[in-house]
């Protein structure tokens, strides 16, 4: 069964009896070997397109690889982003100040072992950069086994700024993290907070001030 990417665009206007009205419905699928293609987040462009964020893959079950189209304000398709790796899951997605787009989520497959990862991409949807980082446990110094990112928004000067978890592959709880790349997606610093459920992670826009 092949699980396509949606997007449903909901008009402003309401009718009468106060309901809101969908414009245009789209569906959006790679040809290949993807039988999972899931959109994670979208975002209105500053060219009043749209750009969708998620997961192309499989089979077999659980490869996968970042995933990023764009569409125009009507949603006719326009580009599909480089695609990279195996096990990779991207979980936010923004536009940058250069017009360009950033991705944050995770590579590996989970319990096996994982790292956050960060891909920039350019305008027009070539790989800028790729980062991917494991993070230390604070208790043991040793490299945490699951490590993702669940949240990235750039920051005033032109960094960014993530938010997600890591933990031992034994753990029942982990740990928060924040962390600070520049511009380039070098690390800056990275911040922990002991024994937070997975569902905790904070939105790292409550600092930045972005949605």
């Amino acid at each position: 069964m092949l699980i396509c990417m949606a997007i449903l665009l909901y008009a402003g206007i309401y009718k009468a009896h106060g309901q809101p009205y969908y414009v245009y419905q789209k569906n959006f699928y790679e040809t290949g070997n993807g039988t999972y293609q899931e959109g994670y987040e979208l975002v209105q462009t500053t060219d009043g397109g749209y750009a969708i964020g998620g997961f192309y893959g499989g089979p077999p079950a659980g490869i996968g690889t970042f995933y990023l189209i764009k569409v125009d304000a009507m949603g006719e398709y326009q580009w599909t982003g480089d695609m990279w790796g195996e096990f990779c899951y991207a979980k936010s997605l923004r536009q940058t100040f250069d017009n360009g787009y950033i991705m944050a989520g995770y590579y590996g497959p989970y319990e096996a072992g994982s790292a956050v990862q960060v891909i920039k991409y350019t305008v027009s949807g070539t790989t800028d950069w790729r980062q991917q980082f494991q993070i230390f446990d604070t208790r043991s110094n040793i490299l945490n086994q699951i490590n993702a990112a669940n949240c990235i928004r750039q920051t005033t000067d032109s960094g960014y700024i993530l938010t997600g978890y890591t933990r031992a592959n034994s753990a029942s709880r982990s740990d928060l993290f924040l962390a600070k790349l520049n511009r380039y997606g070098n690390i800056s610093w990275i911040k922990q907070w002991e024994d937070i459920s997975y569902d905790d992670c904070i939105d790292p826009g409550s600092l930045t001030g972005q949605a």
